[in-house]
């Protein structure tokens, strides 16, 4: 782990960093939320993201300036895992808190029950404006019954996987057109609206707010926007993946003919897969969120983290994950 991206921190460090946070969330738990008492949260996840597909974790050609601020600036776990590699189980675990033999959300086949309260619920308990925002993708009829949501902007489209352009949303419960091309650049909209109309609500009014943004990068098929569609395409693959590698083949599991025959070459595969990892990082750089925050008290009350749901060439080997938690009020 390290602190402002070059310190290492020792395990007892990271230990009494922990506590901390988790000594943050237990004052949101146990009183009453005021504006100004407790942290605005924004937690943005990612899917199928590699820990070291950024540029602060050594990749030597990906830009990802936004992780890298968010790593620099705060604390970022280097032994963070996810526990179960598959997008339904990883997303109930993260919004639970439990494992997926708990929650029951083994595979992606099985539907959302709601048996277990979600953390956004909790923070709404005590006075947080809550939102989610991006992709849900676990099974079910449609999308859930949230009330505790403020704003619930989702979509069910193509399974729940959605679509990288022009992908229909459903805004608290309602069909609403794709207000623009790029699903990234769409819903990071929808979170900087909330954001700006909760500053925009009288300070003796106003709560804290907790985002949950769930964008659909990485997962395939891998199309990024005109100005970074291709800007991979002259690096050298050889010097980033295994060598026996076979650039012609494309499979994530062993024997697994599908995504072979359906996917093509690995190399074109992983440069576009570098490319949306990168669309996805335009929409996390902090200068676009400058605006909706130059009116908080000092411009530095807020936590801010990136989670990645990753799957493994072997099935349910825990998948190593970035975590930065760049909360300014902890860091020196």
């Amino acid at each position: 782990m390290k602190a402002n991206g070059t310190k290492n921190i020792t395990r007892r460090m990271a230990a009494v960093i922990f506590m901390i946070l988790i000594s943050l969330l237990s004052i949101v738990s146990n009183t009453s939320a005021k504006s100004g008492q407790h942290p605005n949260i924004i937690y943005i996840l990612g899917d199928n993201h590699n820990a070291d597909t950024m540029s602060n974790a050594g990749h030597p050609f990906i830009k990802t300036p936004g992780m890298d601020r968010l790593a620099a600036e705060g604390v970022r776990f280097e032994r963070a895992y996810n526990t179960t590699s598959l997008c339904s189980p990883s997303r109930a675990s993260i919004l639970t808190g439990t494992y997926a033999h708990k929650h029951g959300i083994k595979n992606n086949h099985i539907p959302w029950t709601g048996q277990f309260p979600v953390f956004l619920e909790h923070l709404s308990e005590n006075g947080y404006e809550t939102a989610f925002i991006g992709k849900w993708h676990m099974p079910g009829k449609g999308l859930p019954k949230m009330p505790f949501l403020d704003l619930f902007v989702s979509f069910t489209y193509r399974e729940g996987q959605g679509a990288y352009f022009d992908c229909p949303m459903i805004v608290n419960g309602k069909d609403v057109p794709s207000r623009k091309r790029f699903m990234p650049e769409e819903i990071t909209d929808y979170a900087i609206e909330f954001i700006e109309d909760n500053q925009a609500t009288p300070e003796n009014e106003r709560k804290p707010f907790v985002i949950y943004l769930a964008h659909k990068p990485g997962h395939p098929p891998f199309q990024a926007p005109d100005g970074i569609k291709g800007m991979y395409d002259k690096e050298d693959i050889r010097q980033v993946l295994p060598k026996n590698t076979d650039p012609h083949w494309y499979g994530k599991t062993r024997g697994n003919v599908f995504q072979g025959v359906m996917k093509g070459s690995y190399y074109d595969q992983y440069r576009k897969y570098c490319e949306v990892i990168t669309a996805m990082d335009q929409n996390i750089e902090l200068p676009k969120w400058a605006h909706p925050f130059s009116g908080m008290a000092n411009g530095e009350i807020y936590g801010m983290g990136l989670g990645t749901v990753e799957k493994k060439h072997k099935k349910y080997n825990p998948i190593k994950i970035f975590l930065p938690i760049p909360y300014r009020k902890l860091m020196p």
